[in-house]
């Protein structure tokens, strides 16, 4: 079984190593690795074409768009399963591309196969962020908890059946892939409960008020959100993230109102406190 890797990146030198790294090391050797890069300016190109026939396929050109990239990745492709593992993000160990083929093995029927991802998020200590089983996704997808796809092996004919990604959508593409999965009730999903890469939160999934911009528009639109049940689920989750949302920016405002309580009371506050008055007494 030939499973294609696909990592898209830009002027990504800091990190694309990295990504490399962790999958020229798989001990499952029958491997397709496809990088598309955006036409970098930095190192990128040198450190990927270092790697020689470790890369199957290399392509740097522009592209509009994270998903474009993706796109291109998708059409070159010749594995049995496609998996996306991008610039910012590694395999977790060298024994997942191995254990993931064993399991799709015992799963012969299986059109997409998903696990767990390491979120890093720094400066906090990463977590293991667990997926939903296969009869929570659609709830889950309410609060935008998808399947991430850096812990997703997606059989190619699905990229013909669902579609490509949305290159419109400038984060939540995926979201709407997979509400799209989410429809065909004849598909064949299976969750296996293992770590499968390590995912760098800090990039365009970083960006909350864009994500769930996007995520409301494809929940608007999406035909599976549309019914009584369903608008009335969506309603209770924003109300949940709105009281969430709130209670965070309390503890924020609570926690500046100490340091800047801290700040008045040191030696520099109190220096800072006379400077602004000796202004005050200029001006008048």
């Amino acid at each position: 079984m030939k499973i294609s890797i696909i990592t898209v990146c830009r002027n990504s030198e800091k990190t694309i190593e990295t990504t490399i790294k962790s999958v020229v090391s798989q001990t499952y050797k029958d491997i397709e690795y496809i990088i598309i890069d955006g036409n970098s300016k930095d190192r990128t190109k040198d450190i990927v074409l270092s790697y020689g026939d470790r890369i199957s396929k290399f392509v740097s050109e522009p592209d509009k768009c994270l998903w474009e990239a993706m796109n291109k990745g998708i059409k070159l492709a010749t594995g049995d399963f496609l998996y996306f593992i991008n610039s910012d993000d590694y395999i977790f160990d060298e024994n997942v591309i191995g254990d993931v083929v064993t399991f799709i093995k015992e799963r012969p029927d299986a059109d997409f196969v998903y696990g767990d991802i390491e979120v890093r998020t720094p400066p906090h200590k990463p977590v293991i962020q667990k997926s939903p089983y296969p009869i929570e996704i659609v709830e889950s997808m309410v609060i935008g908890c998808s399947i991430p796809h850096a812990g997703s092996f997606i059989k190619p004919y699905l990229f013909e059946k669902i579609g490509l990604y949305n290159e419109n959508y400038k984060i939540g593409s995926d979201y709407e892939w997979v509400t799209k999965l989410m429809q065909d009730q004849t598909l064949k999903l299976f969750y296996m409960p293992r770590v499968i890469a390590s995912f760098f939160s800090g990039g365009l999934s970083g960006n909350i008020k864009e994500n769930l911009t996007e995520m409301f528009e494809i929940q608007n639109n999406v035909p599976i959100y549309q019914s009584d049940f369903w608008i009335a689920r969506r309603l209770v989750a924003i109300q949940k993230i709105y009281a969430c949302k709130y209670e965070e920016l309390l503890e924020a405002r609570t926690l500046a109102d100490e340091r800047f309580a801290f700040i008045e009371a040191s030696t520099l506050g109190k220096l800072l406190l006379s400077v602004k008055k000796a202004i005050k007494a200029l001006k008048s």
